[in-house]
């Protein structure tokens, strides 16, 4: 009886210290009003948004991306997109982006990029190799910004490329943070906003984004409301030897805390997913919403917060943001929300 007692008390000090837990900063929050107007059943919860064409959005399963669906602007039905590739077989972590008739086609176990031209006499067809690339996009038909790994002094790194497809071998390439593990404390998501032609990465592990034009030179780095300015993470190297051979392998040792989860640019503004509590939001309400920070996508000052509330106990996942109304994803449906006046 006395020690289940003890770990009661044990559990709620604890639970009380997470509640309490400081961060050093504090957020501005908005009370927006959103009402949910419509929700479609989604084939699977791999699915996240991908580029935005015209009068329709796209879902892109990562688990398997040769399978693409489409919403069209009135928000209405999802339906599977033909690509109509030859003999398309892609690994997972693979990627798929499209811009006009071309398609950007990269497997995750190679590093090769094919690019398809379609609708062209015989649907014309480009390989580059030593190009081990992922999240692709597209600036034209003939133009590719994408993140790039390379293997520098033994050891995995990260950076941002841009390749012309009519030369391939003069790249240009903008360097992320050398100072830290460049691949695992590198690590982050990479968009492109067509209507500014802008290109935004933001840092998983730490809160900083960078704003980059369409030549890689850099217009500002954005640092977000929260105090963490450097990734905290712990890495394990494991030595093996093979024969006369000698591979070391690095990982993770412990899973960091995660900054900044995911983001949308619309209008002018980066909306970003934080994974940080601030210090005047209530745990339950943060626990239980999504919050959301807005920044000026010109200049990166931060503007305001607000909460976009769990659906059916499901956290959100990704999000697009159109004038009132916003689509989210949980789990294997997507939301749609209007913005009450």
């Amino acid at each position: 009886m006395v020690l289940v007692i003890s770990i009661v008390i044990i559990l709620v000090f604890l639970f009380s210290d997470e509640n309490n837990a400081k961060n050093g900063f504090e957020r501005n929050i908005k009370a927006l009003d959103f009402s949910v107007i419509k929700t479609i059943d989604l084939p699977s919860k791999s699915l996240l948004f991908s580029q935005n064409f015209g009068d329709s959005y796209y879902l892109q399963d990562y688990s398997n991306p040769v399978f693409l669906f489409s919403i069209d602007n009135n928000l209405s039905k999802l339906r599977s997109v033909n690509l109509k590739l030859p003999l398309l077989n892609i690994k997972n972590g693979g990627n798929i982006a499209f811009i006009d008739t071309s398609i950007y086609v990269t497997d995750g176990l190679n590093n090769v990029l094919d690019i398809y031209y379609l609708g062209t006499a015989r649907n014309k067809h480009t390989r580059l190799t030593n190009k081990w690339l992922d999240q692709l996009n597209p600036l034209s038909p003939r133009t590719l910004v994408a993140r790039e790994v390379v293997i520098q002094n033994n050891a995995p790194k990260r950076r941002i490329t841009k390749i012309e497809i009519s030369k391939p071998h003069l790249s240009t390439i903008f360097e992320l943070d050398e100072k830290a593990d460049e691949y695992f404390s590198n690590d982050g998501l990479l968009k492109y906003d067509k209507s500014s032609s802008k290109l935004i990465y933001t840092h998983f592990y730490k809160g900083e984004f960078l704003c980059l034009d369409t030549n890689l030179q850099i217009i500002y780095r954005g640092k977000t409301i929260d105090t963490i300015r450097t990734a905290k993470m712990k890495l394990a190297r494991t030595i093996k030897e093979e024969g006369q051979k000698v591979n070391t392998k690095v990982t993770q040792a412990n899973p960091p805390k995660i900054v900044n989860r995911n983001y949308t640019i619309s209008k002018g503004f980066i909306f970003i997913m934080s994974g940080l509590k601030s210090d005047n939001e209530d745990y339950y309400g943060f626990r239980n919403n999504q919050i959301i920070d807005v920044y000026k996508l010109s200049t990166g000052k931060y503007i305001y917060s607000f909460y976009l509330p769990k659906y059916k106990g499901y956290k959100l996942r990704d999000i697009r943001i159109t004038g009132v109304k916003i689509l989210g994803l949980y789990d294997k449906v997507l939301v749609i929300y209007t913005l009450k006046k």
